[in-house]
Order: structure tokens, then C-alpha cells, then sequence
């Protein structure tokens, strides 16, 4: 199951109207994508090979960070975008420190989200 999902954006986020925006917005710009309203449907999931990674920060049971930090420890090194309704140097800075290449703030612009991905160069657009 989880090559099919190499080729995917992978989005987490516990809020579904966040979670189909996302999924809608990427979809109408050509990326495959695959949605989890929590960090253990991803888990559970077996998909841990994404071309990138679209996560919240803030969800109930494990934070965005916990994730990151969790995904590092297995020596998974997808690209890691966290998206929070309240960034702070300080969430940055432990953002940084566990591998999330960039951190962005809710709500996000749709060009910086995109740029994201295309910077992952792992995945093409379709």
C-alpha cells in the first residue's frame, strides 16, 4: 500500500473544512493528495512515504510536532510543511530542530503552500 502513495501530498488536520480546502485546492492545481483528519489515521495507515507532508499543528492527541519528531525518529525524511493558527519564533525554532522544513501560518497562501510542494522536487504534478 504505500508506494501508491509516493506520488501523493499527504495533508493532516484535524478540522475537515481545513482538510477539504486543502485536499480541493491542491487537487484543482493538479497534485494528488491524501487526506487524515489525525496523525493516527496517518499512522495507521501504513502511507509513510508521501512525496511531502501537509500538517497541522495544533490536533488532539498528538501535535503536528510530535508527529515530525516521531516520523524523524523512524528515519522517515519527507519534506514537512506545519501550518499553525499561531506561529511563534519559538514553535519555529522546535519546528527546525525536528526536521519540518517550513512552517506557515493559518491561513495559508495558496502560492507559498504549492511553492512548498514543488521544492520538495519529489513529486510531479499531474
Amino acid at each position: 500500500m504505500v508506494e501508491q502513495y509516493r506520488d501523493r501530498v499527504v495533508i493532516i488536520d484535524d478540522d475537515a473544512a481545513v482538510l477539504e480546502s486543502f485536499q480541493f485546492m491542491l487537487e484543482l492545481a493538479g497534485f494528488p493528495v491524501c487526506a487524515y483528519g489525525s496523525a493516527s489515521a496517518y499512522l495507521s495507515d501504513g502511507a509513510t512515504r508521501p512525496c511531502c507532508i501537509i500538517l497541522d499543528q495544533h490536533m488532539p492527541q498528538m501535535t503536528g510536532l510530535e508527529l515530525a519528531t516521531l516520523l524523524r525518529s523512524k528515519g522517515d525524511e519527507t519534506p514537512i510543511l506545519l501550518i499553525t493558527a499561531a506561529p511563534t519564533p519559538a514553535l519555529e525554532a522546535k519546528a527546525a530542530a525536528c526536521g519540518v522544513q517550513r512552517v506557515l501560518a493559518k491561513p495559508t497562501v495558496e502560492e507559498d503552500v504549492i511553492a512548498f510542494i514543488r521544492g520538495s522536487g519529489q513529486l510531479r504534478q499531474h
